[in-house]
């Protein structure tokens, strides 16, 4: 569990399944101290529109995410010859511009 990410989230829909991705982006790390990865979360709703337009908070799901943080710490390991410390910069889903983020110190 020490390489994983919990992101807790709440959306609409719920009638189908929805799929959530987290991808680092620029592939390479900004050079800080600690090295700096930003992430960001993608959300695919399937499609489903079953509580379009509710606003009231029942109509919300809400669930946590898990992400293995594995893959990161080895690209880390193989640039810098150490798994980490590394610097989570942790967007929110967005449209077009980035928002809501959030950093998280990472030492594997």
């Amino acid at each position: 569990m020490a390489d994983t990410l919990f992101v807790h989230i709440a959306h609409g829909g719920g009638c189908k399944n929805h799929y959530f991705f987290m991808y680092m982006s620029p592939g390479e790390f900004a050079e800080s101290n600690p090295v700096q990865a930003s992430l960001y979360l993608r959300h695919d709703n399937n499609d489903d529109d079953c509580r379009e337009g509710c606003q009231d908070e029942r109509c919300w799901v809400n669930t946590t995410l898990r992400f293995d943080l594995t893959p990161l710490r080895s690209h880390h390991q193989v640039t810098y010859g150490t798994p980490g410390p590394i610097l989570l910069n942790v967007y929110d889903y967005f449209t077009e511009i980035p928002d809501g983020k959030m950093q998280v110190l990472y030492s594997p």
